[in-house]
């Protein structure tokens, strides 16, 4: 039944290394780059995602977040990348497993059409940790005192409910070596 509400963790293997874009994604991007073809491939991976989910008739009230664990490794060959104009760090220093920015800042793309308005933009800084408090918030769970004490809600930020200054004092990251 579409009312029967569900939760599907999706961790794709791709873009993390290995780098191994499927045979049928090889020289797609354009860029001559296996990182780039792979980044297609995600891409790819999500559209159908995202068109099974609306041919189930369930888009509407459907919450599905993009995002991913850190920035980009540095064996996609960032020189070669920047050379073809894609810099997978953008303005940020670093990438993954170093403690810079590129190596923690990254994308979160979140779709709910019936709760969030489409073109939402918030800059307000969040965690892989809110997750645990966000789901218990929409599922009707009342996390106990010693759950996902790090986590905070996301829904107001969805909603733009959230109109103080600072939604989250800060977060703390480490690197590969504890930095």
């Amino acid at each position: 039944s579409n009312e029967k509400p569900f939760f599907l963790y999706l961790p794709l293997p791709s873009p993390h290394t290995p780098i191994l874009p499927n045979k049928e994604y090889r020289g797609k991007s354009g860029l001559d780059n296996d990182y780039g073809d792979f980044v297609l491939m995600v891409d790819d991976y999500m559209g159908k995602l995202l068109e099974q989910v609306k041919n189930s008739g369930i888009e509407e009230n459907t919450l599905i977040i993009f995002t991913s664990d850190n920035g980009c490794s540095p064996q996609a060959d960032f020189a070669d990348l920047i050379e073809k104009g894609h810099n997978p760090s953008a303005i940020y220093r670093g990438h993954k497993a170093d403690i810079f920015e590129a190596g923690h800042r990254v994308p979160f793309v979140a779709k709910w059409p019936k709760v969030i308005q489409s073109g939402t933009i918030n800059n307000q800084t969040i965690c892989t940790t809110d997750f645990a408090a966000t789901v218990a918030a929409v599922s009707g769970y009342n996390l106990q005192e010693n759950e996902a004490e790090d986590s905070f809600n996301l829904m107001p930020l969805l909603t733009q409910e959230f109109k103080g200054d600072l939604f989250r004092e800060g977060t703390i990251h480490h690197s590969i070596n504890g930095s």
